[in-house]
């Protein structure tokens, strides 16, 4: 005869919950399935929603359905995306440890069966599925997907000179003065032992840098090319013997200009 026992309230609530999400996922994956998308979203809500009606009546059955809807979720997940680690754990991240809490003996030991099959065996199909889940991700974390082969320029004066291309070695273009951001000039007329001579010749104020009449910016980010030094809302091109502004524009007018 049939094995019955009445179904305890941590069962019903599962289920309920499963039926919920299931619901909410079969809904969305039936809108997916509209525009054109993956119809694994439909029938894996299904699948969820059919094992949470089952855990509510305390059927063994609702630990084979959840069984299938795991399994197909990992032949999904492995056609769609390969064994990239972070894909499959997004795709598993709920799905997994919703099958893991199914094989407590909080479920288990509160579910019948149609049958004599014992509960040991009913759960048998899910702990597959459990396990298979498992080394598919193992195998995830041992995959490089990700990785770049290549050599990393060692950072000196000489490579500094090759990334200026031939360009006036006077040039500052990038923040760090080259792609490097070795912060290094190769211009040799300021030496360690004559720096303390330096006088201050002139100086330039662009307006950029906050100041007692105007609240400005708290960090300006300048480049300097043929003269004319780039900041990041103007440019001006000072003269370089005396300082004199030459020419200053707003770089967002510039861009407005170009655009049109």
């Amino acid at each position: 005869m049939p094995s019955r026992s009445p179904t305890r309230p941590v069962v019903v609530v599962t289920g309920i919950v499963y039926a919920l999400l299931g619901t909410i996922l079969a809904g969305g994956g039936l809108w997916l399935v509209t525009l054109g998308g993956s119809a694994y979203y439909l029938c894996g809500g299904l699948g969820i929603l059919a094992t949470g009606g089952l855990l509510v009546a305390g059927r063994r059955s609702a630990l084979w359905v959840y069984a299938a809807v795991l399994i197909g979720t990992l032949i999904w997940a492995v056609s769609e995306i390969g064994f990239d680690w972070w894909p499959l754990a997004a795709r598993g991240d709920i799905i997994y440890p919703l099958g893991l809490w199914l094989l407590t003996p909080w479920i288990t030991r509160n579910l019948s069966s149609d049958s004599s099959e014992n509960a040991g065996g009913a759960t048998l199909p899910l702990w597959g599925a459990a396990v298979a889940g498992a080394v598919v991700l193992a195998i995830g974390l041992a995959t490089s997907y990700h990785n770049i082969d290549g050599v990393i320029a060692n950072a000196d004066p000489e490579l500094a000179q090759q990334d200026a291309g031939g360009r006036p070695a006077e040039d500052w273009r990038a923040y760090g003065g080259t792609q490097f951001g070795q912060r290094y000039s190769p211009l040799k007329q300021i030496t360690p032992d004559n720096v303390k001579t330096l006088k201050v010749a002139w100086t330039f104020r662009t307006g950029d840098l906050p100041g007692k009449k105007r609240p400005g910016r708290d960090h300006v980010r300048s480049h300097t090319h043929q003269g004319a030094r780039y900041g990041l809302s103007l440019f001006a091109a000072p003269a370089p013997v005396c300082g004199r502004r030459e020419d200053r524009r707003d770089a967002l007018v510039l861009r407005s200009e170009g655009a049109g």
